[in-house]
This record gives C-alpha cells, sequence and structure tokens, in this order.
C-alpha cells in the first residue's frame, strides 16, 4: 500500500471524520430544499458577491458590443 492509501484507510475509519462527512451531506440536502427567499436570506454575501459578478460580466459584454459600433461607425 502507497502512504495515501495508507492514510485514507485510517481516515475513512476515524469517527470525527465520518461524523463531519455525515453533517456535510445532511447540510447540503437542507440547502437544496431551500427557497429563493430562504437562500438569500441565509446566504446575502454570497448572493450579493454573484450579482455583482454577473453584472461586471453582462457590462462587459455590452461594453464590447457598443465599443465596436462605435468604432466601425465614421462620422
Amino acid at each position: 500500500m502507497t502512504e495515501k492509501t495508507v492514510h485514507a484507510t485510517t481516515a475513512s475509519n476515524d469517527p470525527e471524520i465520518l461524523r463531519l462527512v455525515e453533517l456535510a451531506q445532511r447540510s447540503d440536502e437542507l440547502d437544496a430544499t431551500l427557497t429563493v427567499r430562504q437562500a438569500v436570506s441565509k446566504y446575502p454575501k454570497s448572493v450579493f458577491w454573484a450579482m455583482i459578478l454577473s453584472t461586471a460580466l453582462i457590462m462587459e459584454g455590452y461594453d464590447l458590443v457598443m465599443v465596436s459600433h462605435m468604432a466601425a461607425r465614421r462620422h
């Protein structure tokens, strides 16, 4: 057995790690059932960050289109 295999086998038998994995799975299942309103109130910083990043990407796309149209247009 390699060192990684031994470590993985030892970690999978550790009750603390098994408990953490079970808690993470349960939390994931609960998060999957959240409504939009509940998700926004539970994770406001994540929602804010996603909105800012999405808006920045959309505006970058508009900027590329607008600038190319203005540059192609002769006065």
